[in-house]
């Protein structure tokens, strides 16, 4: 296959200018019949595509939209970003995912708007990158108050407070916390209530044990394997679900049954699309389709110009998904 030509090269193998090629390409009727048809023939068997990016110069908009993820291995980000894509594409967008390591693309006049979720990064850094893109921005895990950003978040403590309650239905009672870096907005919030529940009602500090996971299983399954075989803990309290399947790997190794031997809880119910717990796990559900429904939403709208570029936060609700990982004494 030959490769794909650009418009100036079209306007040379067919002997006319680029405005010709142009404007024939578009329909317009300034251009005969003859002369669009061999600029339509040459095109064709050259495989030309138009250039988003020229068209975007020309209209303002590539119809594209940026998300920024850390990496592409979490199953979570994969997920949410695949329902993401696809109500956009009903509003005639499209998404492109953004590694850590390429965000200078933002920079480079290709996107309409911005999406940024599991990004490592302060708050302060995290700002000062959507203010240079100038672009109209959802934050998925954020509190930020930039004009141009729309928060829309999970309803954190509406989950965890209910999880938090299965500590009083449970002879599992020496607890840990698995979390993620200091930096994660879904992190500190999900601790936070967590805290302050155990100190309302037990008087109890959490905070010595608690553990720092990131957010993965590989180092929530090497913490778990440390703490199981020290017999410190059999109610693990994990942030998200990756921390509570490697909570469950390391239980396996130790032929410990989950829901009997041990306790644990997670966040995020990616059980619902990876089948990898056994048994099913207890969790939160932050409404997936609704959070991409309203990021969409969100977005679009400030980019049309339907809505101004005025910070604002939406809560998405989330749900307690019961499973069979806490043994709950009856």
């Amino acid at each position: 296959m030959s490769k794909p030509v650009n418009i100036t090269e079209i306007a040379r193998l067919a002997n006319v200018s680029v405005a010709t090629v142009s404007n024939a390409l578009k329909g317009k009727k300034n251009v005969s019949a003859t002369t669009r048809e061999r600029i339509i023939k040459i095109a064709t068997s050259h495989h030309y595509q138009p250039s988003m990016a020229a068209q975007g110069l020309r209209t303002q908009h590539t119809k594209l939209i940026g998300m920024l993820v850390h990496d592409f291995q979490n199953v979570f980000s994969s997920t949410i970003a695949e329902d993401i894509n696809q109500e956009l594409h009903k509003r005639g967008y499209s998404l492109v995912m953004i590694a850590n390591n390429s965000k200078r693309l933002l920079n480079a006049s290709l996107f309409d708007g911005l999406i940024v979720f599991n990004y490592p990064a302060s708050k302060q850094h995290l700002e000062s990158m959507v203010t240079a893109s100038k672009l109209p921005t959802v934050l998925m895990a954020s509190d930020s108050t930039l004009n141009n950003v729309v928060n829309v978040v999970t309803d954190n403590q509406q989950s965890t407070a209910k999880l938090s309650q299965l500590y009083e239905h449970t002879d599992h009672t020496k607890v840990c916390f698995l979390t993620n870096d200091p930096d994660s907005y879904n992190s500190k919030r999900r601790w936070q209530t967590y805290h302050d529940y155990f100190m309302r009602q037990h008087h109890y500090d959490i905070t010595p044990d608690t553990f720092n996971a990131h957010f993965r299983s590989e180092p929530a399954r090497e913490l778990a394997l440390r703490l199981l075989q020290a017999h410190q803990y059999n109610f693990f309290y994990c942030l998200n679900d990756m921390m509570a399947y490697g909570v469950y790997q390391a239980a396996k190794a130790l032929n410990l049954t989950i829901g009997q031997d041990i306790s644990v809880v997670g966040f995020d119910n990616t059980q619902s699309n990876l089948a990898i717990f056994q048994p099913k796990l207890t969790t939160a559900d932050p409404s997936m389709q609704l959070w991409s429904e309203m990021i969409s939403n969100s977005l679009v709208s400030r980019i049309e110009g339907q809505q101004p570029l005025t910070n604002q936060t939406t809560y998405v609700p989330s749900r307690v998904i019961h499973g069979d990982s806490v043994h709950l004494v009856k």
